[in-house]
């Protein structure tokens, strides 16, 4: 992929508040927008276009968003608008990312399309719980249109990911370099991420056996998880940790160096593979 210029505009001086980002030549906007700061987006035009958003926040202690689309009411406001509509009906929300363009260029056809792609992506992508309680209808683009509409899409995930959002991101893409490691009764498959995180995948096998040595985060973890592996100690799904080390400790119920037991096919470890 050829280089980028994003542009983040700190509408507020600071991290925290509101953010605005572009991308060079390019007609998309995404707004990050705090909740308690929606009215401070009333004389932003473009804040009041037609478009998507997606409002975040956690629900039962879960990473969770709703996905919807806005089109202009009779008082112009758009997305604006339709978000503050959405404050009594959902309520664990705290920040909203909106999805517009410079030219207010989005109809009904391009609107549908993109609420459902994206509400699609998100809940493959399974980072977040998607609480939609229905799945947005596609409608009836042309060919020619979801080719437009589906590069839309990358650039506008690019910009999201830009922010620190990764809900659009997959854990494991097509690219993924599979690592393995076996502990005593144990072996298991991941990936390592590019923000040091440690996927493994379901299917690895949980060494059923607790060193003495383990430590109590690591017990912790196998009582959190204890739901997703079965009676023959197989995870049934794949699992998130914050570092390789983390993540090689709950498979072998031991504190061992994740950077050393995680391997390549080839047989390099992570800490060969990372020139640690």
């Amino acid at each position: 992929m050829a280089g980028k210029n994003i542009n983040l505009f700190l509408m507020d001086g600071k991290t925290t508040g509101r953010i605005k980002c572009s991308l060079s030549n390019w007609t998309g906007l995404v707004y990050k927008i705090p909740r308690i700061s929606l009215d401070q987006c009333e004389n932003i035009t473009t804040t009041k276009h037609n478009g998507i958003y997606f409002l975040i926040g956690s629900n039962d202690e879960q990473d969770a968003l709703y996905v919807g689309q806005a089109s202009k009411r009779l008082n112009g406001k758009g997305l604006i608008d339709r978000i503050k509509e959405s404050h009594d009906s959902i309520s664990f929300w705290h920040e909203a990312v909106l999805i517009t363009t410079r030219d207010d260029y989005f109809g009904p056809t391009e609107l549908y399309y993109l609420e459902n792609k994206f509400h699609d992506i998100a809940t493959t992508a399974k980072q977040f719980m998607v609480a939609n309680s229905i799945t947005p209808s596609i409608g009836n683009p042309t060919e020619e249109k979801q080719c437009e509409l589906d590069e839309f899409i990358e650039y506008s995930k690019l910009l999201i990911a830009s922010m620190g959002y990764k809900f659009l991101v997959p854990e494991v893409s097509n690219d993924t370099q599979i690592l393995s490691m076996v502990y005593s009764d144990g072996s298991a498959k991941g990936t390592y991420t590019e923000d040091g995180r440690m996927i493994v995948f379901e299917g690895s096998r949980i060494n059923p056996n607790v060193t003495p040595a383990c430590s109590e985060s690591t017990r912790k973890l196998r009582n959190r998880y204890a739901d997703v592996i079965n009676d023959y100690n197989i995870l049934q799904e794949n699992l998130e940790f914050k570092s390789p080390s983390g993540a090689a400790s709950f498979i072998a119920g031991a504190p061992v160096n994740g950077n050393v037991y995680w391997k390549n096919e080839d047989g390099k470890t992570l800490k060969e593979l990372l020139n640690l």
